[in-house]
């Protein structure tokens, strides 16, 4: 009896023990991450200043080359490992664990869809910085370089290797994206694109597929118009068709639009060409795959009945789509429980368009989240409230030192 009476005693102490080890190990870390935290809060005018800074570089979609640079020299700097650019102007750089942990990338996109010679002078009235490019993507960008300087601060050392890249052409289709899933040499296991409103999570894709239509014919004048074909009757046959034939589902949500369209030189001549531009968009693949090959069949019957020929160019691809268990999956569980470390309200969708979609597109489980406020999107009266970059960035330390 009193072996077994010190037996059980001892269990409990040790088991004790380990109670008291894992709670001190758990106050520990979260000691480390307030102190991560804390880098935020106290180097709000540094943060600032690089927002002010990158977001005087011009950065069209294939010419992120000067915003590159900047991004390549901030990694050398932080002490990133494996720091490059590669052949696509993606910057790559790599907080590394051990060589068996998992692998987390955190993207944001370098690119804007405002020209070279835009002009690019931040304002600030009330705490609104009011520049293009003011949310789309910059403070991103400098939210991964700041979450890597917050982790160090902290000595917050994550479960997982971290690969921060600053992605190029997000905004005509995430070739950079899909350029550094395809090329990259290690298994990817996560992915949290950085693009969007402080405070959404998006743990699904919405394909799009943008196809331009080009219907031509022989030209001539009006006045020997009659019985011959006309690029231009083509065009309004086959547009009437696609709305009357093709059958778009709500459920998944699925849409097409023909939005552009145009052709013909002058009004008194057969339109030689005629063209337009459809956007196809829905969450299920094959649906968006069903409406793109409709499109197709039905463009060219009505080519073949109107004596013209077709020709098809596709502008943009991106993939659609939702993985099996992608809500409750850790990394969306873990991205809705950052945004309630910062007293932020988590706004949950199936239906993001970003980096993120190219990651799904590859089977990686993947989330798109914001790390600011931000209005006017793609038009010279871009703005981004300031405050809100400091609890985006603390999300993201959040998921670093949490994710596993």
């Amino acid at each position: 009896m009193g072996m077994r009476i010190r037996s059980w005693m001892c269990t409990t102490l040790i088991g004790g023990l380990v109670v008291l080890l894992l709670a001190f190990a758990a106050l520990a870390s979260e000691v480390d991450l307030q102190k991560a935290y804390a880098y935020v809060d106290e180097n709000k005018e540094q943060i600032l200043a690089d927002w002010l800074e990158l977001v005087r570089i011009p950065a069209p979609s294939k010419q992120e080359d000067l915003r590159a640079e900047w991004v390549r020299q901030k990694m050398l700097e932080v002490g990133l490992e494996d720091v490059y650019i590669d052949g696509l102007k993606n910057v790559v750089g790599t907080l590394k664990v051990s060589e068996t942990a998992p692998t987390l990338v955190f993207a944001a996109h370098m690119d804007t869809v405002f020209p070279m010679d835009i002009v690019l002078d931040p304002v600030i009235t009330d705490g609104i910085l009011h520049v293009p490019g003011a949310g789309d993507n910059t403070p991103s960008v400098v939210a991964l370089i700041h979450t890597v300087k917050a982790l160090q601060a902290g000595n917050v050392t994550p479960k997982v290797n971290i690969v921060f890249v600053a992605t190029s052409q997000e905004e005509i289709g995430l070739n950079g994206m899909k350029y550094f899933l395809e090329t990259y040499d290690k298994p990817i296991d996560m992915v949290v694109a950085v693009d969007g409103g402080l405070g959404g999570v998006a743990y699904g894709a919405l394909g799009i597929q943008w196809l331009k239509v080009t219907f031509n014919t022989p030209e001539g004048h009006s006045l020997s118009s009659r019985g011959k074909p006309s690029a231009a009757r083509s065009l309004a046959r086959a547009i009437d068709r696609l709305y009357n034939e093709i059958e778009i589902p709500a459920e998944p949500r699925s849409v097409m639009n023909v939005g552009m369209l145009g052709g013909g030189t002058v009004v008194n001549a057969i339109a030689a060409e005629a063209w337009f531009k459809v956007d196809m968009r829905s969450m299920d693949g094959d649906i968006l795959t069903r409406i793109g090959e409709q499109v197709r069949q039905i463009s060219e019957e009505v080519a073949r009945e109107t004596g013209a020929t077709v020709s098809f160019e596709v502008e943009t691809d991106i993939p659609g789509g939702q993985l099996p268990g992608a809500r409750e999956h850790k990394l969306t569980q873990t991205a809705v429980a950052a945004l309630e470390s910062v007293g932020i309200q988590a706004r949950l969708s199936d239906m993001g368009s970003c980096d993120s979609n190219a990651a799904i597109g590859k089977g990686i489980y993947s989330v798109a989240i914001g790390v600011t406020r931000a209005g006017g999107g793609h038009s010279v009266d871009e703005w981004a409230e300031i405050e809100s970059i400091y609890p985006g960035i603390k999300q993201l330390i959040y998921i670093a030192a949490n994710i596993h």
